[in-house]
């Protein structure tokens, strides 16, 4: 017993050092990830050219291996969640853009994908492209693409499946026609499996995003990229090439358009792709 007593003090002062060595470390990694957020901000391109780089300020609490040792960590929320928020806010030539994502009843065409954005900020950095012309948005989804066509002084038209029509026409009222800007927009159901053969009109400018990724939909999408477009007609595409089947529609295109990869963003492997018809 007189030894457990001489020995109990130098245990106990053990522990604590273990504690506090952990805690010590826990905090220290913190501090480390912290820097390399900030790092990441700094190195980022701003706001104003990419709504894709996190605040960094948000954190949340861990508990070390001691199981009693707290440590701030940094939480970012944009670059684990940015498809799941039930918002999303855009600024393009100065106007605040806010788009309702419904991942849960609407699935992928409710969500604003890194392709748009980037084919958004490849518009205002090249407004003459649209400014003026009639354009057509295949795929809108949220109609972010064609809003930004819209406000740079394009007469746009945008188009979807019939079931997110709703959605589409919802969104770009609150944008736009809510906000009492004087924009030329108007919205239009497009299947490309059935609709097309009844869609006579062709236009300057067609834009799509992400519009290549099933590869079922290749062939309707390229023939409906034919009824639009005219020998003049300019045709953007933005997508992230992620498996070959992307590049075969690149390839697929080739047969009827003249086909060049114009835009290249190394932080989120968006390119994106000019054609015209042969």
């Amino acid at each position: 017993m007189k030894f457990y007593h001489s020995v109990l003090p130098f245990i106990l002062l053990t522990c604590v050092m273990i504690s506090i060595a952990n805690t010590t470390e826990d905090l220290t990694n913190a501090e480390e990830n912290t820097e390399s957020c900030k790092k990441l901000g700094s190195e980022s391109e701003s706001e104003s050219t990419r709504d894709l780089t996190a605040s960094c300020t948000r954190t949340i609490a861990v508990t070390s291996n001691t199981d009693n040792a707290l440590a701030l960590v940094p939480y970012n929320e944009e670059n684990i969640l940015p498809y799941h928020k039930k918002e999303r806010t855009f600024q393009f030539m100065g106007q605040t853009l806010t788009i309702k994502q419904e991942w849960n009843s609407l699935g992928v065409a409710a969500v604003v994908w890194d392709a748009a954005i980037i084919l958004c900020h490849y518009q205002e950095n090249h407004p003459d492209l649209v400014r003026g012309k009639s354009v057509i948005e295949l795929g809108a989804g949220s109609g972010l693409v064609g809003m930004v066509a819209a406000l740079l002084g394009a007469k746009v038209m945008v188009t979807d499946r019939e079931s997110v029509m709703e959605y589409l026409q919802e969104t770009i009222d609150f944008n736009l026609k809510g906000q009492g800007h004087t924009v030329s927009i108007e919205t239009r159901a497009l299947d490309w499996t059935k609709d097309v053969e009844t869609f006579n009109e062709t236009f300057d400018v067609v834009l799509g995003s992400d519009l290549v990724y099933i590869e079922e939909a290749f062939s309707d999408l390229l023939k409906t990229l034919n009824r639009i477009s005219r020998a003049d007609t300019l045709i953007l595409l933005s997508c992230r090439i992620r498996y070959d089947r992307d590049r075969s529609f690149i390839s697929m295109m080739k047969s009827d358009f003249i086909v060049e990869e114009i835009f290249y963003d190394s932080y989120t492997d968006i390119r994106i792709y000019q054609a015209q018809k042969r």
